[in-house]
């Protein structure tokens, strides 16, 4: 009697293993989904910002203060994606893709995008969002 109990604990654990590697392996899908979801979040935010740009882009004045504002909203979404672990080069490419039509606007995003990525004494969104602005305005 004694081995058909320890026969039944020794199935009973392989089970529970067998329900622990399930859910480990639905946790892992998950955190990719949010992942990705993280992922298209921040590139959706480039991409909004980078869409709103007039095609003016050297205007003066107060178009001008919009243009830095937006190029600084791209900062600041650099800054959230490096945050996040994601490489700069899929963020450049997704934004080569979106502002392909607009050279000039897309010169000044990736120039803002690489310097968020590379100053690690940036340490905010707001920070990142000021230092893209400042460097536009002069």
């Amino acid at each position: 009697m004694a081995v058909n109990a320890t026969f039944g604990l020794i199935w009973f654990n392989e089970e529970s293993f067998d329900e622990i590697d399930v859910l480990r392996t639905m946790f892992f899908l998950k955190a990719l989904q949010m992942i990705r979801k993280l992922l298209l979040s921040a590139l959706c935010s480039v991409s909004v910002s980078a869409t709103a740009f007039s095609g003016e882009a050297q205007a003066q004045g107060e178009a001008s203060q919009q243009y830095c504002g937006k190029l600084a909203q791209i900062g600041a979404s650099a800054f959230r994606t490096r945050a996040d672990g994601y490489p700069m080069d899929r963020v450049l490419n997704e934004v080569k893709t979106i502002l392909q039509s607009k050279p000039e606007t897309l010169e000044d995003a990736e120039e803002a995008i690489v310097s968020i990525y590379d100053d690690r004494s940036v340490s905010s969104s707001q920070q990142a969002y000021a230092k893209v602005y400042d460097h536009c305005r002069q």
